[in-house]
């Protein structure tokens, strides 16, 4: 029996647990267990009536305190586990969860009528390189195919698992989970687009959220580059906070919102300013701070916030030491443009009445 932590590995629907075989070797923290629930590669269960008995079905797998890395709608799972028996994981690590814009988007509208989800299920069991340029953007050797459809072959719940993922299914109560979440997003992601981060700051509006962008990585990046995958899941890189000002200014950004340009600045890391600031050294700036206990679901704390407005760039370096001298863990410094109309507005977010 190993001394290592847990680690558990979920992949997505019509996965099976040889889809993170390259992955496994690479692991040298942690005790790695791939996962296959009911209707999944060799689980003999059949599949189960909708997410609450999967959620349940993956809490029962589990040990609990381990952590979890899963992908696409099982990521969706472990989000509905955390709802249903918080903690039950100490650290949930999830790779382009399936559950925002579902109303919007053309895959599930697609996959609606049976005999299309039945011959696509087909396809990707009997032909799966046709949808190799979904995969990866890399050339994957033929075994890796093979693999990939095997496991679609061998999943009795990727039919009817369409059937239980809807828009007034995927969502309730996610808005209460509170627990440590790390969403990753890969920007060569060719099934689900780097631009829906930005919707989960909402959904999972109380959750200890933070969001990692990976240049270059894909749907499958433990396929594309299992060492690199392995070491740096391994390493504890979280990424940026969402529920702070300077999250929300880069995931506005990222959802194409048209936000003055705006850089970020932790505790301890400064290095980026200078460069920053002289690519406009005529601009004038706000710098503001960005505390992990402001502005939160339950409580807009605005006595806590600390904002220097129409600073030159010779000011800002002063008082982003200033403001993290006085114990905020993260300052924005943002192009300042004078506004022509100005005023103020009240906005409770709709997940969160």
């Amino acid at each position: 029996m190993s001394d290592l932590p847990l680690l558990y590995l979920l992949a997505g629907n019509g996965s099976s647990a040889e889809w993170w075989d390259d992955a496994l070797p690479h692991f040298q923290q942690h005790q790695v267990v791939p996962l296959e629930l009911p209707g999944f590669g060799n689980n003999p269960q059949p599949p189960c009536e909708d997410l609450a008995a999967y959620a349940d079905a993956l809490l029962a797998a589990t040990v609990k305190g381990s952590a979890i890395v899963a992908l696409g709608v099982n990521a969706l799972l472990v989000m509905h586990a955390l709802q249903r028996q918080p903690g039950h994981f100490c650290r949930s690590v999830l790779l382009a969860p399936v559950g925002a814009f579902l109303w919007q988007r053309r895959l599930p509208a697609l996959m609606s009528p049976l005999p299309i989800r039945k011959t696509i299920h087909w396809l990707l069991a009997n032909k799966p390189k046709l949808f190799s340029h979904k995969f990866s953007r890399q050339t994957w050797p033929a075994a890796h195919y093979q693999r990939m459809g095997s496991g679609y072959a061998r999943c009795r719940a990727f039919v009817p698992y369409w059937d239980l993922l809807r828009a007034d299914t995927a969502l309730p109560l996610l808005e209460w989970v509170q627990d440590p979440i790390e969403l990753v997003w890969g920007d060569q992601d060719k099934v689900l687009g780097i631009e829906q981060a930005a919707a989960w700051s909402a959904i999972l509006a109380r959750a200890d959220l933070t969001i990692s962008l990976k240049p270059g990585w894909g749907h499958y990046p433990w396929i594309d580059a299992p060492a690199e995958f392995a070491q740096w899941l391994e390493s504890g890189e979280r990424g940026f906070v969402a529920h702070t000002k300077g999250g929300r200014l880069r995931l506005a950004a990222i959802g194409g919102q048209p936000v003055p340009e705006a850089l970020s600045l932790v505790q301890g890391d400064d290095s980026a300013l200078p460069a920053f600031l002289a690519r406009q050294p005529d601009a004038i700036w706000a710098v503001r701070s960005s505390s992990f206990g402001e502005d939160q679901a339950d409580a807009a704390n605005a006595g806590l916030s600390t904002t220097f407005l129409r600073e030159p760039s010779h000011n800002v370096p002063a008082r982003v030491a200033e403001l993290h001298n006085s114990g905020v863990e993260e300052v924005v410094v943002q192009r300042f443009i004078t506004p022509v109309l100005s005023g103020i507005a009240f906005v409770r977010r709709l997940s969160v009445v």
